[in-house]
């Protein structure tokens, strides 16, 4: 071994690879082994595995190896090897096995790591017993783990996995998967996971949580859902393999299944309840759920987000279930008394979905549908980003459909009436992304509400504003209850 050689293995902290065949022989040899042992790869290869190791360490390491041969799994121990001076040193051998297509062993590799500058070596030694206990406690809790986990080499063949995996596949057992290709033994999921394993496989960049849908042999049909994460298993900075960890969420997806359907069974009566009392606001609060839906997807909202915004404008009116009949009903200007009662509606409406437990924001869209960007909305004058986006999406929803509705006091204002309200109060009154969004929809692709069905003609919440000329009516639909 060469003074460079020396140098290039003394500075260096990274174990040293061999692979070898089936039968112990030397295939491979990475440059730090070749200058620790003080032979050229070609010197090396060939020759048994066994032949670089300590007589006193032949027959444990060989024993190891059978085991291990037999059990197709990797093993891990601790022996001593020739360096390039003639001096045994101690080494701590982990070696995996390479399995063919056929499931045979085709190769094992070995990465060891000098151990014997350790100051506490025989202790050690000792804990390596304890290792070895460690890793035989692991593997039963890999083969009792709730999750799949497994590991494939860069051709996507199992080399590794666990009994849930082999649980939800059905068409194998555990030894049955390895050396096998994912597409053979799991054909339909394979079109799924494919690219995914390939992306991380080239990139190294790992995948959380993709969701993935497919049939388990643990219960026959019946859909399945999990959520797969990949990651690549690099040794000295080489990719070898994606290890996979796989859980299971059937059970989750099902209760929030079920809780949005309870919901909107909850949600659906509630809002008929409000609409029972307001004659006038029969269909406004669907409407305004449309077009507040159309604008959320063109904003980007998840449809998780969506969804929840589509149930709060479904009931942003259910605070009128709290106001008296004879004040939603009245066919006439609202006292200034009367105005003050009705826009309490915002605040009862949020305390009567309060109690129940939605997986979104409703009860405070609802609150702060009134809310106005300069402030000057109520019930609490919140200003700008401090009013959710639900609420504020929802604000303009509800002043372009009450604007385009006919009253028992008015006739519809008209939709380009509405739409220059909302412009000319963009960024002062109303989210100003939300108004362009609104006018685009409109004005661009043509968006129109549905029509009453009994009157021909869309109506709205009841809306009346306080003693105001026609001028001043315009603005005052913008404050009324349901024009906002």
């Amino acid at each position: 071994m060469t003074g460079v050689d020396v140098q290039l293995w003394a500075d260096s902290s990274a174990p040293i690879v061999f692979v070898k065949g089936p039968d112990a022989t030397m295939q491979y040899v990475d440059a730090l082994g070749a200058a620790f042992i003080g032979l050229a790869p070609e010197d090396i290869c060939g020759r048994s595995w066994f032949d670089l190791l300590h007589p006193d360490d032949v027959d444990s390491a060989r024993a190891a190896w059978k085991q291990a041969l037999s059990d197709k799994a990797p093993y891990r121990a601790e022996l001593r090897l020739r360096n390039a001076a003639g001096v045994y040193r101690w080494m701590s051998d982990h070696a995996s096995p390479l399995l063919a297509p056929d499931g045979t062993i085709e190769k094992w590799i070995d990465s060891l790591r000098d151990i014997d500058d350790d100051n506490e070596a025989a202790g050690g030694r000792r804990r390596s017993a304890n290792d070895t206990a460690t890793l035989a406690h692991l593997e039963a809790l890999l083969a009792a783990a709730p999750l799949g986990i497994l590991f494939v080499d860069r051709d996507f063949r199992y080399v590794r996995v666990n009994e849930k995996v082999a649980a939800i596949h059905g068409s194998a057992t555990v030894g049955e998967h390895l050396g096998h290709t994912v597409a053979e033994i799991v054909p339909a999921l394979w079109a799924q996971l494919e690219s995914a394993y390939r992306s991380v496989l080239v990139t190294g960049d790992p995948v959380v949580d993709m969701p993935l849908t497919g049939p388990t042999a643990e219960d026959p049909g019946h859909i399945h859902h999990w959520l797969e994460s990949i990651h690549a298993v690099q040794i000295n900075g080489e990719t070898i393999g994606l290890g996979i960890v796989l859980a299971d969420v059937t059970e989750r997806i099902q209760h929030l299944s079920t809780l949005v359907a309870l919901t909107e069974a909850a949600v659906g009566t509630m809002a008929a309840a409000a609409e029972a009392r307001d004659p006038y606001s029969a269909g406004h609060q669907q409407r305004v759920a449309e077009l507040a839906v159309a604008i959320a997807i063109d904003l980007g909202l998840s449809p998780h987000d969506v969804d929840g915004l589509r149930l709060a404008a479904k009931v942003h009116d259910i605070g009128k279930l709290a106001i008296p009949s004879q004040i939603l009903n009245k066919p006439s200007r609202l006292r200034p008394t009367e105005f003050a009662l009705i826009k309490e509606h915002a605040q009862a409406g949020s305390d009567i979905v309060r109690g129940i437990d939605f997986p979104w924001p409703v009860a405070d869209v609802i609150l702060q549908h009134h809310e106005r960007i300069d402030g000057s909305g109520y019930p609490a004058g919140l200003v700008g980003d401090g009013i959710l986006l639900g609420a504020r999406i929802i604000a303009v929803a509800d002043v372009v459909e009450a604007m385009s509705s006919h009253r028992p006091y008015r006739a519809s204002l008209g939709i380009t009436a509405a739409l220059s309200e909302i412009e000319s109060g963009r960024g002062t009154l109303y989210d100003a992304e939300v108004v362009d969004v609104c006018l685009r929809r409109f004005r661009e692709d043509g968006w129109r509400f549905p029509t009453d069905e009994q009157s021909g003609e869309a109506t709205a919440d009841h809306d009346i504003p306080i003693d105001a000329g026609p001028l001043d009516d315009l603005h005052a639909v913008s404050e009324s209850p349901g024009g906002a």
